[in-house]
């Protein structure tokens, strides 16, 4: 998951039209390790994944429920492309729905 989280983090800040350079000086990290977060090399703590989210204006948990999506569908050429959408349609303040996750019903339980 660590893959898919970079790749919605690197489109968040392609949309936002900031440098790497930026986002590690923010971050307080250098720039190959920045890179490497994008990249899916490094697995960031939960505290780096929430100031990368308030730098980039975003809620973590959204950048989670993106990243989710790409690995439920990972082998689907045409999910990076929808991501991108929810990216722009996030950014731009309209409405839309993240893919909801169906809640387990008590008798989903004795499944597990």
């Amino acid at each position: 998951m660590q893959k898919e989280l970079g790749l919605v983090i690197r489109e968040c800040r392609n949309y936002r039209g900031l440098k790497q350079e930026y986002m590690a000086y923010k971050l307080g990290v250098t720039l190959h390790t920045y890179a490497n977060i994008e990249n899916g090399r490094v697995d960031s703590s939960c505290k780096k994944l929430r100031t990368i989210a308030g730098v980039l204006n975003i809620k973590a948990r959204d950048i989670f429920t993106l990243a989710e999506d790409l690995h439920d569908y990972k082998n689907a050429s045409w999910i990076t492309d929808l991501t991108r959408q929810k990216i722009k349609l996030y950014f731009n303040n309209r409405p839309f729905l993240l893919t909801p996750r169906p809640l387990l019903k008590e008798t989903d339980w004795s499944n597990l």
